[in-house]
């Protein structure tokens, strides 16, 4: 759900999906680091 709301903020926020892209593979990885770091604590 949260990744999605990110998501749809760079869709609204750019006309081009090459930046959406970019900016989507960026979030993910960062959120499922700090899901990996919170379940390690």
């Amino acid at each position: 759900m949260i990744n999605s709301i990110f998501i749809s903020a760079i869709v609204h926020a750019t006309e081009d999906p090459n930046k959406v892209k970019t900016a989507m593979l960026n979030i993910i990885p960062s959120n499922l680091r700090s899901i990996c770091e919170i379940q390690e604590n």
